[in-house]
């Protein structure tokens, strides 16, 4: 069977397409594309039919476009082509990419009509309606006067917005929570992530222009951002406007439309006396809490005990079959102090203070004032909870 596949296989690929067509793809090429503009397009019938569609902007120079947005976010893709004339027109994703996805020839044509659009590969052609291209929203009209900047390790970078997207909001109500606050802070990117009950601030890679206004970027569409830039390392140029901001490396140029409002002073909440100190791996931090957590209901809390020599963990079931209680210890030399301390937290928050390093710092003051996990460059802190 798959002998005969791979000989129909070879026979589509040398079948030739209608001559007529506008413009030319490389399949795997044209794939790539569409999976990187995929966060941006809108699939619900709901919204306006033209943005269930992608914009192709073909040059007879050999080069085209491939934009989509959902008038928050919008991803371009520059590609090559084999072009006969300059044109441009709408496709809808969705069946586009699904027959991109099924066809087995190298190239697919384009030949774009008034109300339609027909793409075709080898024997196979398929055609759908459209919208015009000229009703396709244009971001240019709202981005004038942008103050550039350049991100040095986009990888990084990256990297750290998706930690920090983690500790934002989920209540549209707060909508400056559910987004990521950025600013530049001595020459470096700084990003913050906070939904009032945790912090994170990380001190990301190197960020070299002109001094620019912090900004509130959509929690939602940092994963995006990534799938939008896959693969792509190096530098990254970000430009600053009023009311977006323009991400853009190699042949990928991202918008995304900052959050409106005012951003917390995230730094009021880190006591500035923390006299209490303990250094522990986030390696150990983890399996204790994982350890602790085998018997815990979802609604039930964890329980840590910090005592001269000592660290402990413990959590207990309330359900009807519940096992009963875990308990899990470890000594440890690296905490100074004299005191005996007992602190609560939600476990899945803090869980994520592995996400301030691998060689954590906990400082605190009392079980009842916020807990402080900090490496070089990372800083996550944490509320303990007030049990009654």
């Amino acid at each position: 069977m798959k002998n005969c596949f791979k000989l129909i296989d070879e026979t589509a690929k040398q079948l030739p397409m209608n001559t007529a067509a506008a413009a030319v793809f490389n399949r795997v090429v044209l794939l790539d594309a569409l999976k990187r503009v995929a966060p941006a397009t809108c699939r619900k019938s709901s919204v306006l039919p033209i943005l269930q569609n992608v914009l192709f902007n073909v040059q007879k120079d050999g080069s085209a476009i491939i934009t989509a947005t959902n008038l928050e976010l919008s991803v371009s893709v520059t590609l090559a082509t084999e072009a006969r004339r300059n044109v441009i027109f709408t496709v809808p994703f969705a069946p586009l990419l699904k027959a991109v996805r099924l066809m087995r020839c190298d190239r697919i044509g384009f030949l774009p009509g008034e109300n339609t659009v027909v793409f075709e590969s080898g024997s196979v052609s398929v055609t759908a309606h459209t919208c015009p291209a000229a009703d396709y929203p244009q971001m240019e009209s709202v981005l004038k006067m942008s103050i550039r900047n350049t991100i040095s390790d986009s990888v990084q970078f990256f990297d750290d917005l998706a930690r920090a997207q983690k500790c934002t909001s989920q209540d549209d109500s707060r909508r400056a929570l559910t987004g990521v606050y950025l600013k530049k802070e001595y020459g470096r990117a700084v990003v913050t992530g906070t939904d009032g009950k945790r912090l994170l601030i990380i001190e990301s890679t190197e960020m070299a222009g002109d001094d620019v206004n912090p900004a509130i970027l959509p929690g939602k569409f940092i994963p995006a951002l990534k799938t939008a830039f896959a693969g792509k390392g190096g530098a990254l140029t970000v430009d600053f406007y009023e009311s977006h901001i323009v991400m853009e490396s190699s042949n990928i140029r991202v918008a995304l439309k900052k959050i409106e409002g005012s951003y917390p002073n995230a730094k009021q909440v880190i006591p500035v006396i923390l006299p209490e100190k303990l250094h522990i791996s986030a390696f150990v931090l983890e399996w204790l809490i994982n350890c602790a957590e085998l018997v815990r209901d979802e609604n039930n809390y964890l329980e840590m005990y910090l005592k001269p020599g000592r660290l402990e963990l413990k959590t207990e079931s309330c359900s009807v079959d519940a096992i009963g209680a875990a308990f899990c210890n470890l000594e440890s030399n690296d905490y100074a102090g004299d005191r005996e301390f007992h602190f609560t937290f939600n476990p899945d928050f803090l869980r994520m203070a592995t996400l301030a390093g691998d060689d954590l710092t906990i400082s605190f003051q009392d079980p009842l004032s916020p807990v402080m996990f900090s490496s070089p460059g990372r800083c996550y802190v944490l509320m303990p909870i007030r049990k009654k």
